[in-house]
């Protein structure tokens, strides 16, 4: 898994990603964790709560926008085309499935 400050943030990077889980602040686990799944089967990972970085990201990746649930906002929404899990725990799971068929065995 590579570390978000690896990736130049740009729109072209916030296109490729395919799925992305959030873990709020009193999340078991790791708290503040953000982990991107791209479309190309890569990994990289975030902590909202110490990287200055993922507040670039969220400018960039329109879904943090279009999107709420108990960490950025006002109960659940997803946006068209997205689906939701509850992963328990405070952990958060947003996918694009017509996009990840065949990426993940």
């Amino acid at each position: 898994m590579k570390n978000l400050k690896d990736v130049q943030l740009t729109e072209e990077f916030a296109s490729r990603i395919v799925a992305f889980s959030i873990a709020e602040c009193g999340a078991m686990g790791n708290p503040g964790s953000i982990i991107f799944f791209t479309d190309e089967k890569e990994l990289y990972e975030t902590n909202y709560r110490y990287e200055g970085e993922v507040q670039e990201c969220f400018k960039i990746f329109d879904i943090f926008h279009q999107c709420t649930n108990n960490l950025l906002g006002e109960g659940n929404r997803v946006p068209e085309g997205w689906s939701y899990t509850y992963l328990g725990a405070g952990n958060h799971l947003l996918k694009l499935p017509t996009l990840i068929m065949g990426l993940v065995p």
